[in-house]
């Protein structure tokens, strides 16, 4: 097992500091999971039998995270847990244990690392299953977690265990009622997972999309009526994915997508441009020197990696000719002219504002194809005599 620096030492002595005031503490969730698939531990969450205020007492420093939940952020020695009182109404370990998504996340370790199993979350994980303890209440008390539990597939290589399946395709209306942002938190995690494949056939051959909340829900799966290859393995990048995934959707409407989504303004735009090529070119990208320059090379790349993927085809000799013909590219932005707005504003004070952009944008145009040198005087040169000849 690997974690942060120290990490599982500090929470077995909040446990320890915990349990010395006369309370209940235990580690729950995903970090007990992991500690027994020795994976690596990110974060550590407890649950405990003291209140807020007497969690406040013992760490005067802890801060309530809202006050609708009795969770508190504890800081102990440089490292954030979030300790939580026993949510369920008898306020013991096995009754909160019981309101987890999947039995796996359903286990606590005690401050001697003592597994506290009740509902046989290790012989699941043994067995490499997904399984709810009661499903239809769980999913109804969070229909998130009918998309982690495909998400879990991906992370882990997990099936999910047929009555838990069963249940999960009766209640898949509930997730019309989620927020898009929870749904595109999931799918990403799904879409990096390892074992992201079947995790996708599982999704698409369940129809889970078709009951996203409506902002997001595509009028047809796209993926259904087309044979793909789920296999995301080529594409590196989070973008490409996150384009791959947009398509399987939503078809040719994907590079419309992105703004339904909540996504990041630079991400919203990358995609964008990522699906406009797809859409654009069903054969092949017709790569030259002013389209190079114009998408950038990490973002050719990434188009060109969809666009393979995409279209079933695989050349890499594209990959070798995009990044020859951008090692030759005599500048790779507008920044690296030898010439500014200022300075054409100097070499010629009447030309209107508004049209300096313009003029910048041919510069570029003529550098970058080796008409014209990026050379100071040279770019000066050209600007006058373009403008003399427009008069």
């Amino acid at each position: 097992m690997k974690d942060r620096q120290g990490l599982w030492e500090k929470a077995l002595e909040v446990l320890n500091i915990i349990t010395q005031h006369g309370f209940e503490a235990f580690i729950i969730g995903g970090a007990v999971r992991d500690f027994h698939l020795r994976r690596r531990i990110h974060d550590v969450d407890i649950a405990t039998s003291a209140s807020v205020d007497e969690m406040k007492t013992m760490f005067p420093k802890a801060k309530q995270l809202s006050k609708h939940f009795p969770t508190c952020l504890v800081i102990y020695q440089q490292e954030a847990f979030e300790v939580t009182t026993y949510r369920s109404e008898n306020k013991t370990l096995t009754a909160d244990l019981l309101h987890r998504d999947f039995t796996m996340n359903a286990m606590a370790i005690d401050r001697k690392t003592a597994i506290i199993d009740p509902f046989g979350g290790k012989t699941d994980i043994k067995q490499q299953i997904i399984r709810s303890v009661e499903p239809a209440k769980r999913f109804k008390e969070d229909p998130l977690r009918m998309i982690r539990a495909v998400r879990f597939m991906a992370q882990l290589d997990f099936s999910i265990e047929p009555g838990t399946h069963e249940c999960l395709l009766k209640h898949r209306p509930l997730l019309e009622q989620l927020p898009a942002e929870r749904v595109q938190a999931e799918c990403g995690k799904l879409l990096m997972g390892d074992d992201h494949r079947d995790a996708l056939t599982y999704l698409f051959c369940c129809d889970i999309p078709a009951f996203f909340p409506k902002a997001i829900r595509p009028v047809s799966i796209h993926a259904r009526k087309h044979s793909y290859n789920y296999d995301m393995q080529p594409l590196i990048t989070a973008e490409e994915r996150w384009a791959a995934f947009l398509w399987l959707l939503y078809g040719k409407e994907a590079k419309q997508m992105p703004k339904k989504w909540r996504f990041s303004n630079r991400d919203k735009q990358k995609l964008i441009v990522i699906l406009s090529f797809a859409e654009a070119y069903p054969e092949t990208i017709p790569w030259n020197k002013q389209l190079i320059y114009q998408t950038g090379l990490t973002l050719a790349l990434q188009v060109e990696r969809l666009h393979q993927w995409l279209y079933d085809h695989t050349k890499k000799e594209r990959f070798v000719y995009i990044q020859s013909v951008y090692r030759t590219l005599p500048i790779t932005s507008r920044e690296e002219l030898r010439i500014n707005g200022k300075d054409i504003l100097a070499t010629v004070p009447l030309i209107k504002k508004e049209k300096i952009g313009d003029v910048l944008r041919q510069l570029e145009h003529k550098v970058v194809e080796g008409s014209v040198k990026n050379d100071r005087q040279e770019l000066v040169t050209f600007v006058k005599e373009k403008l003399h000849n427009e008069r």
